[in-house]
């Protein structure tokens, strides 16, 4: 469980069903750290449920707390099943996401707070497959087509945050999964579906020098391709100078060393993915994100200090498959320049980097300026009014500031295990071929 943008009241919810013959009365407890709240379940019928509302709680943003829900019945011949474990984490989640959808070749926006509204953007995609990778350099979205290998769709693309457009850079010269921005050192990175780690042209997407990741397992040195792995994203953080990598096959994040290509594992995952998938790291609040694929498309916080997965919400009631994952950052360099005509429509010059606009008006000029409508486009026509004064500001710049530290009350992690057997088989997804387990 993720929450909250803000700091939210949380009426923590559960639901229990008596397996046994007898109607039960019994008390039920929860507890996420110092909170602790006993309810009581009353006359339980057997094959019943019975919901439970335990006291509000007020989370503390930043933190991460296991959650723990009991049941207390006296003489239970089954207490196997008799608790719960969830985790309860609160994260600043007010921020902008961009995706291809690629179940339905749509660009779309969405609020990472609300993964379940997605925003879709005037133009969408065109090609034979999808845009599998994607990171914000400097006010652009750019991003990597998915290539079956055969360097057919091999294409490195800039597109429009606001319309959807997008413009063919050049060929990257490799089946590129997933592409990372590293602005502290100006480096584009990319990796294949081969297991390489490559730098490519920032301009272009051309693929310069490049090896293969490796791990070193018990003292021996392993390709991820060896460890039945595959490395289908990667983000930089751009503040403490980590790459990181989201690896299929094991289901497992790990940290990537692009000067030697060695991998040190952070942890695993604690989800099944399948199909394609997404990671962006969020520069501002220093967090990452996947839009990952497991049984359905969700929203998920990746811990980069135990490497567990941890849903915020499902892409719609559909569960769409979501790639080319970006979150914009960084200080707009302008501001939009606003008209009107006289006819009362409101325009302005677009602005690199913005991913939408708000607009505030006021019956004075000098008095308080509200927000009337936020627009995804340069024009916009107000309700009819004897008169009315406007101005426009842009949405996407984002001060890089980085971060403040998750604290935990005790570790979260999730078991696992490297050097698999191949697992890996070919599924449909959306009318094509794509690498799952």
């Amino acid at each position: 469980m993720i929450s909250c943008s803000g700091v939210w009241f949380i009426a923590k919810v559960a639901t229990f069903s008596n397996n046994g013959l007898n109607n039960e009365t019994f008390t039920v407890t929860c507890t996420i750290g110092t909170y602790t709240s006993t309810q009581t379940v009353t006359g339980l019928a057997l094959g019943a449920t019975q919901q439970v509302t335990f006291t509000p709680l007020t989370p503390t943003l930043w933190t991460a707390e296991l959650v723990e829900i009991t049941t207390n019945l006296v003489g239970d011949e089954v207490p196997d099943n008799n608790t719960l474990y969830d985790a309860l984490i609160c994260l600043p989640l007010n921020v902008t996401g961009l995706a291809n959808n690629a179940q339905t070749d749509q660009f779309v926006q969405f609020n990472l707070a609300n993964p379940g509204v997605l925003n879709v953007l005037p133009n969408g995609y065109t090609g034979s497959y999808f845009i599998a990778g994607a990171d914000w350099k400097n006010g652009q979205w750019l991003g990597v087509e998915y290539d079956d290998g055969t360097l057919a769709t091999d294409n490195y693309v800039n597109i429009d945050p606001l319309t959807g457009v997008y413009t063919d850079q050049g060929d990257l010269g490799a089946a590129i999964m997933g592409n990372a921005w590293d602005d502290t050192h100006d480096i584009m990175y990319g990796v294949s579906s081969t297991g390489y780690l490559y730098v490519m042209d920032p301009a272009t997407g051309a693929i310069g020098v490049g090896d293969s990741l490796w791990y070193n397992l018990e003292g021996t040195n392993y390709s991820i391709t060896n460890l039945n792995g595959l490395m289908i994203d990667i983000a930089y953080d751009n503040t403490n100078n980590i790459l990181y990598g989201i690896d299929l096959g094991n289901d497992c994040l790990w940290t990537i060393n692009p000067a030697t290509y060695e991998l040190t594992l952070v942890g695993f995952l604690g989800i099944d993915l399948n199909y394609a998938q997404d990671a962006a790291f969020d520069q501002e609040n220093g967090l990452l994100y996947l839009a990952g694929y497991a049984g359905g498309g969700a929203l998920y916080w990746i811990d980069t200090t135990y490497g567990g997965a941890y849903k915020v919400g499902k892409f719609t009631a559909s569960g769409y498959e979501l790639t080319a994952f970006a979150i914009p950052y960084g200080t707009l360099a302008t501001a939009p320049v606003a008209t009107i005509s006289g006819t009362g429509q409101l325009s302005w010059t677009p602005v690199t980097g913005a991913v939408a606009y708000n607009v505030y008006s006021a019956d004075d000029p000098y008095g308080t300026y509200t927000l009337e409508a936020t627009v995804r486009g340069t024009t916009y026509t107000g309700p009819a009014a004897a008169k009315k004064f406007y101005k426009v500001t842009a949405v996407g710049g984002r001060q890089q500031t980085n971060h403040q530290e998750i604290r935990y009350r005790e570790p979260i992690k999730n078991n696992g295990k490297l050097n698999r057997n191949n697992r890996y088989e070919f599924g449909p997804v959306n009318g094509f071929s794509s690498l799952s387990k």
